[in-house]
């Protein structure tokens, strides 16, 4: 949220720079005074530093600097734009600066475009302090370090011995070998073992990639669990030298919290993250059991959150999003699209109440789901009676329209062999389409929806409407990547809306087991 207010008001503050016709001039002449124009123009009391560059994006030096500016500045040198295309973007970047008195600190340096006419003239820098002070919080008795990671230094809020040895070189070789914006891992630094949870903040950006790290010791868990086990041995000897009953009742005392954590541990391990231990002591097992209780209630939500996602999209959607695979962009791909609806769905249900028509739909649409994704499909959507799936996006596996086709011909099979047991059959009609179409997460700032759009998906809607029942329809594309095994005959000339041409189809008459 900082991050996007700071950019909102950079964006801001370069619109207003743009009204000026005094500054114009002075950027076309690099002129150093335009640092007093642009203090008359603005409030920029509020930034620790700001800088303009040309049309060109090299930075206009300031009359007076000092050595924090002098230091940001030659650091900004490094980060021309390659490109007009990337001088037009506002771009967030972070950049290390050792101060007078020896202090480590970081800068967020956020630059936006001075446009004039759709011109792009110059830009705007403003950069802020990070108060890397307020990231560090306490979480049971172990401190959560928090920090930024730039350019192979981490600056933690608080310094810490262990952390001071190279451990900033450590975290980002780490990061860079795995290349993923999010990861979380077990780390050593400084002879102590943390988890590791790390994110990019500025993916894209011309600037050094910069990462918030978070670092939470594990040292206090491992050493708990030692203190336990030397505990529970001194106890049993001195209860078996006492007695053999008292030492046994005691020690029975002493292992049940164990077993149930072990018996817990094994639950988690199998996927059961609803189990909880029993917390019989007041005492470090007693912590224990607690500390057990929240991290499997932390995986249940983790899992609950999962689940949820699986369920608003489908699986394979789900995981590449899980994964960072998806371009959120958007990308043009090669994809076969199916479309397959119920024939006179508004007559059959017309007379049915309400509570039946939602399980014979459910009926359908889980038997036809469950064969999409045999078949390495992903289903797009369901709308009313029809099923849109995918072939090819997010992922290819290839083949994917024998894979589309073999799909659509165990539909029709599936719905036969469902009719034969149901009081009210059902027959569908089929239509697939196979080309290049525009993929990715569309929709708005507040919900996407991973979707394929474009002339491709149109003609596979339109194929399936004029599909008959129990038939399927195939475009050309479609039938030219289909062995010589699949029978197909040729249907007269389709006149379809929005096609300014009549379109040739198949329609498929018999396909290999």
């Amino acid at each position: 949220t900082r991050q996007e207010q700071q950019l909102a008001t950079t964006s801001g503050q370069a619109a207003k720079l743009a009204e000026s016709v005094r500054l114009f001039a002075a950027l076309e002449e690099a002129d150093s005074e335009i640092y007093q124009i642009a203090g008359d123009e603005l409030r920029l009391a509020d930034f620790a530093f700001f800088r303009l560059t040309d049309a060109e994006g090299k930075i206009i030096p300031a009359i007076e600097e000092n050595e924090v500016d002098k230091t940001i500045a030659a650091q900004l040198v490094n980060t021309q734009p390659s490109s007009p295309a990337a001088m037009s973007q506002v771009q967030l970047g972070f950049v290390p600066v050792v101060g007078n008195s020896g202090m480590h600190e970081v800068f967020s340096i956020v630059t936006s475009p001075i446009t004039n006419f759709d011109k792009t003239v110059g830009s705007l820098l403003i950069g802020q302090r990070v108060e890397s002070h307020k990231m560090t919080q306490v979480v049971g008795k172990s401190a959560l370090i928090s920090g930024l990671l730039v350019a192979g230094k981490f600056h933690p809020g608080s310094p810490t011995s262990a952390l001071n040895q190279g451990a900033g070189t450590v975290l980002q070789q780490h990061i860079q070998t795995q290349s993923q914006a999010s990861l979380t891992w077990v780390q050593e630094l400084g002879g102590r073992s943390y988890r590791a949870d790390s994110q990019l903040l500025n993916a894209g950006s011309r600037f050094a990639p910069a990462w918030i790290v978070s670092l939470y010791p594990l040292d206090d868990l491992q050493q708990r669990q030692r203190a336990l086990l030397w505990r529970i041995t001194a106890i049993g000897s001195v209860g078996l030298l006492a007695a053999a009953g008292v030492g046994s009742l005691f020690a029975q005392r002493l292992a049940q919290p164990v077993r149930d954590l072990v018996a817990g541990t094994a639950e988690i391990n199998q996927g059961n993250y609803e189990v909880r231990v029993q917390k019989r002591t007041g005492d470090e097992l007693g912590v224990l059991a607690d500390a057990f209780n929240e991290m499997a209630t932390g995986l249940a939500l983790k899992e609950k959150y999962r689940s949820v996602l699986q369920l608003v999209t489908d699986r394979s959607v789900a995981d590449e999003l899980m994964s960072g695979a998806v371009q959120l962009g958007g990308e043009t791909r090669d994809v076969s699209i199916i479309f397959c609806d119920i024939r006179g769905f508004t007559s059959i249900s017309q007379n049915m109440q309400p509570a039946e028509v939602v399980a014979m739909l459910n009926e359908h649409m889980s038997a036809l789901t469950h064969i999409v994704h045999r078949h390495d499909g992903v289903v797009d959507k369901f709308v009313g009676d029809a099923i849109m799936t995918l072939f090819g996006a997010p992922k290819s596996y290839g083949q994917d329209a024998l894979s589309a086709v073999r799909c659509a011909w165990e539909m029709i099979v599936e719905r036969e062999r469902l009719n034969a047991g149901s009081a009210q059959p059902l027959r569908i009609g089929i239509g697939i389409a196979s080309g290049s179409a525009l993929a990715g997460c569309m929709g708005s700032a507040s919900r996407l929806n991973y979707t394929v759009i474009g002339e491709r998906v149109n003609l596979a809607a339109r194929l399936c409407s004029n599909a008959g029942p129990m038939e399927i329809l195939i475009d050309e594309t479609t039938r030219a990547a289909l062995p010589p095994s699949y029978e197909t005959e040729t249907v007269e000339a389709l006149v379809l809306k929005g096609f300014s041409h009549p379109i040739t189809a198949h329609r498929i008459t018999s396909a290999p087991p």
